[in-house]
């Protein structure tokens, strides 16, 4: 039985873990593009969008915000006010300073002591007045109900909103009134990102404030929602009104919301305290055709929401954004190429990282190309979001953290494979520090086939033919295992590599499969040791029965061919070239010359320390014509 698979079944069963990982990860890319935590990083990208985006805004206000803050209810008492003074408000800023359309971010559910209700309607009647009401969303708030609904209207089979578990709405007399909106925020985890623009109650979609305010100043009809056809995957692209040209085609997401486009710094927006307006403090050119949008951020009527802008605004300034955003010239966002192009560049450099990881690139050069990615797409969509406000979707971002999740058990099985395999090639050749240092180092290039410099060693056991005629097999084994332990012990206590045993003779090599500076002293140093290993031996063995076994010894340097070699049959790791022969040849030539050692003069240039060695004058090797010097032991 194989105690270990073959390179080119290694290969396969690689690419196999890589191909399953492929499909896992495009399978669970998939999954997960409709998932809460697909949601978890989309806003938080979207956020930070938002926040750096604002730093480089000089964007203004086009809506006016009327504050009844802290002081003017100081002035003008304690809250709730009365209808009367509620009804005198509007008519100061749409008579006397001409505003274009007033909205209301206050629902008013108890009915009047007075006949500020009846004044409130009438003013409803003659001007763009737009009241609230607010829902209640499943997670966030009680299922309640108050007042009144007002406006709404019929909702599409085939497009999804959300649906509210109770309401706020107006008293009855109010709930008649043209133009009511919606002023129910999302809080998600990081504050209001998303915004429903319809809710569904009741068989009835009933919109947001900021369209109604839109449809109100336009005198439109209710809107008319309707699905489009669209590539958009987690998207629906709805209608929503004629008369708002490309902003009435808004894409909301699997569940209904819209992303709020935060294109205004908080400090450039217009607010006026209301205590100015009744006491006519205003310059009328700032409020003269201008849509007013009156609310508090006064912190004792709680309208105070955490949004990408700041952890701590008035809610009045969300609905002021949308409507920032329908009247600016920015594009619909998200366009379906946008998500096409998303699904594109996702799945091309999933592609491009798992040829990557075929060719078993190394991790480091893996995660730069996932974080260079990342930041390529990030940068993108920043610059998309910054200058046109369209909305990259973060899919490559998600498709990069699920190939770092999936890809952590599929390394950690190739590398166990590469030290298993590694393991049982070389555990035969090498000293245990140099096998450790491969396996640290986790390449796989040891093992392709290279030219290298080598020092080249062979030794084999002097008379050994003799020995074994008058020899029992049983002993003539029992020695030679003996000897060549002692001699593989000296090799790979000088850090070479055991290229294989040949009988009685063995051979080992330097500067393979690492490099070693010097690869010349070690393989000089190892004969030496393998001499005086030998001579211990010949005192100490139970087997010579007072017999003196010597060795011969051949070392030459030069370019070989260094590798996994060999055939789909059998492989090994080993040397071939001509160097292998002149040192072959050396061991051999050592006999007739009767020296335990011969260096050439190839490796004696190569030393950088001083060995007991002498110059011997130059020989003929077997097969070769060309005389080469050699070096000898001088004592």
């Amino acid at each position: 039985m194989r105690s270990f698979i073959s390179f080119s079944e290694y290969v396969f069963l690689s690419r196999l873990f890589i191909f399953v990982a492929i499909i896992l990860c495009l399978f669970s890319l998939y999954a997960g593009f409709f998932s809460p935590v697909y949601d978890y990083v989309e806003n938080r990208v979207w956020n930070f969008y938002q926040r750096t985006a604002l730093l480089y805004s000089s964007n203004k206000s086009q809506t006016v915000i009327v504050d009844i803050d802290e002081n003017s209810l100081r002035q003008q008492g304690q809250w709730p006010w009365s209808r009367e003074k509620i009804a005198e408000l509007a008519r100061i800023l749409l008579s006397d300073y001409k505003a274009a359309a007033v909205a209301f971010d206050i629902w008013f559910t108890e009915d009047s002591k007075d006949q500020g209700d009846i004044q409130l309607l009438q003013l409803a009647k003659q001007y763009p007045i737009i009241f609230s009401q607010a829902f209640a969303l499943p997670g966030q708030g009680s299922a309640v109900r108050s007042g009144y609904l007002g406006g709404g209207v019929a909702i599409p089979q085939d497009v999804k909103l959300p649906k509210a578990i109770g309401y706020i709405a107006n008293n009855a007399v109010l709930a008649t009134a043209p133009c009511i909106g919606h002023i129910t925020p999302k809080k998600d985890f990081d504050g209001v990102s998303r915004i429903p623009l319809f809710i569904e109650w009741g068989q009835k979609a009933y919109p947001i404030l900021s369209l109604e305010i839109l449809r109100c100043l336009m005198h439109d009809n209710k809107p008319v929602l309707r699905r489009i056809d669209t590539s958009l995957i987690r998207y629906n692209k709805i209608s929503i009104s004629q008369n708002l040209g490309d902003k009435s085609i808004l894409a909301l997401d699997k569940d209904g919301y819209w992303k709020v486009p935060y294109i205004i710094p908080l400090e450039n927006f217009t607010a006026i305290p209301v205590n100015d307006i009744f006491n006519h403090k205003v310059p009328p050119s700032l409020l003269q055709n201008q849509i007013v949008i009156v609310g508090s951020s006064a912190t004792t009527l709680g309208d105070q929401h955490s949004t990408p802008q700041s952890v701590n605004v008035a809610g009045i300034t969300v609905h002021a954004q949308m409507l920032e955003w329908m009247l600016s010239d920015s594009q619909v966002t998200p366009r379906e190429q946008l998500e096409f192009l998303a699904w594109a560049w996702a799945l091309i450099s999933l592609l491009i990282l798992y040829i990557f990881l075929i060719k078993r690139f190394s991790v480091f050069s893996i995660v730069l190309s996932v974080i260079l990615f990342s930041v390529f797409w990030l940068m993108l969509g920043y610059v998309l979001w910054l200058y046109w406000q369209w909305w990259l979707p973060v899919l490559p971002i998600f498709a990069y953290i699920l190939f770092t999740i999936l890809q952590i058990p599929v390394e950690w099985s190739l590398v166990q494979r590469d030290s298993r395999y590694l393991k049982a090639l070389f555990s035969g050749y090498l000293p245990p520090t140099v096998f450790d240092s491969i396996v640290k180092n986790g390449s796989r290039d040891v093992l392709q086939p290279k030219r290298q410099q080598l020092t080249i060693l062979f030794a084999d056991i002097a008379d050994f033919t003799q020995r074994a005629e008058s020899s029992t097999p049983e002993s003539i084994t029992a020695l030679t295992q003996e000897i060549l332990e002692c001699l593989t012990y000296v090799v790979h206590e000088q850090r070479g590599t055991l290229d294989k045993y040949m009988g009685d003779a063995v051979m080992a090599f330097w500067n393979a499969p690492l490099s070693q500076k010097d690869h010349a002293d070690l393989a000089v140093q190892a004969g030496l040791n393998m001499i005086e290993a030998v001579q211990a031996y010949n005192k100490t063995s139970a087997l010579l029965q007072g017999e003196i076994i010597t060795i011969r010894i051949g070392i030459h340097t030069g370019d070989v061919v260094v590798g996994n070699l060999g055939t789909k049959l059998r492989k090994a790791y080993t040397a071939i070239g001509d160097a292998v022969n002149v040192s072959a040849r050396l061991q051999e030539k050592a006999k007739g010359l009767k020296q335990y050692l011969l260096v050439s003069e190839d490796t004696y240039i190569l030393l950088k320390k001083n060995y007991p060695l002498k110059e011997y004058s130059k020989i003929l090797l077997r097969g070769r014509k060309q005389e080469l010097g050699v070096y000898v032991l001088s004592v």
